[in-house]
Formats: C-alpha cells, sequence, structure tokens
C-alpha cells in the first residue's frame, strides 16, 4: 500500500475534541505493507535487475519497505505530530457509502489475506542493494506536509 495514500482520502481526520482518528473498514490488528512508491520504488527495481537475486520465471519482487498494523499507522502518525491519534475500526457499510466498493474491498482483502495474500516479504528485502535504505512509515510521517490534515481541512 502507498504511504502516499494517507496524505488525502485516507488521512487522519479531527475531531471536535482536536484529536484525530484513522477510520478503515479493518480491524485494528490488520497488516499494511507499505511502501513510499516516489521514493523508494526505484530502489525495488534497480534490485531486482542488479542483484540476480530474482529467479528467472518468476520476477516477482514484493516491494514492501514495512509491514505495520493499521493501528500503529495511527499510533505513530500522532507520536511524530505531537497529537493524539486512534484507529477505529469503521463500519464496512458506513465506510462503503463514503469510500464505494472497489476502496472497501480492497480493505477487506488486506484484513482477510494480507496484501501480497499472505506472502512473506522478507525475500523480496534481499534483493535491495547494501546502500538501498527504504523509509519507514514513521520517517515518512515526519518528512511529509500534514499541514491540512492537521488543520482539519482534507
Amino acid at each position: 500500500m502507498y504511504m502516499e495514500n494517507f496524505l488525502g482520502q485516507m488521512a487522519p481526520r479531527k475531531q471536535e475534541d482536536d484529536s484525530f482518528v484513522l477510520a478503515l473498514p479493518i480491524s485494528p490488528t490488520t497488516k499494511l505493507h507499505l511502501i513510499h512508491t516516489r521514493r523508494d520504488y526505484g530502489a525495488y527495481v534497480v534490485g531486482a535487475l542488479e542483484s540476480g537475486k530474482v529467479k528467472a520465471g518468476t520476477g516477482e519482487v514484493l516491494a514492501c519497505a514495512e509491514v505495520i498494523t493499521v493501528e500503529d499507522v495511527a499510533k505513530q502518525w500522532g507520536e511524530v505530530n505531537n497529537v493524539k491519534c486512534a484507529f477505529y475500526p469503521a463500519p464496512v457499510e458506513q465506510f462503503k457509502a463514503q469510500a464505494g466498493e472497489d476502496l472497501t474491498q480492497m480493505f477487506q482483502w488486506f484484513q482477510d489475506f494480507g496484501y501480497y495474500g499472505g506472502k512473506d516479504v522478507k525475500p523480496s528485502q534481499e534483493v535491495l542493494s547494501p546502500n538501498a535504505k527504504v523509509q519507514k512509515w514513521s520517517d515518512f510521517v515526519k518528512e511529509s506536509d500534514w499541514s491540512k490534515v492537521l488543520n482539519g481541512s482534507t
């Protein structure tokens, strides 16, 4: 899942008490496989082409800088921005009414099967060059402009 998605429609929402809520139709322990696509996707492409570790015929690289629960996504976002942020498991029908069928089904897939259908991403980390430094969620949060979200204007 692209970290950049949290800068828009999936951003935490400001509440009346100035706290924030990240509401998605999944359980708090659902694991998200995150990548900062604009910054890090190329590191996986280069690694796949240059490492020699991608087996001919499979060509599978599961680009993922971090596997993190959605509850920890909210927690770390709040810690970095010095605000209270909690995850709320949104009712499926309510979320579907706001975000649509496709996005709702995508999150249900993540919850039921995982982003990559339960496949282990560790072998894909091995294709990265030793100098490649992919960005973790907390670093993405630190380096991104959240002013519109923090002001409640998203």
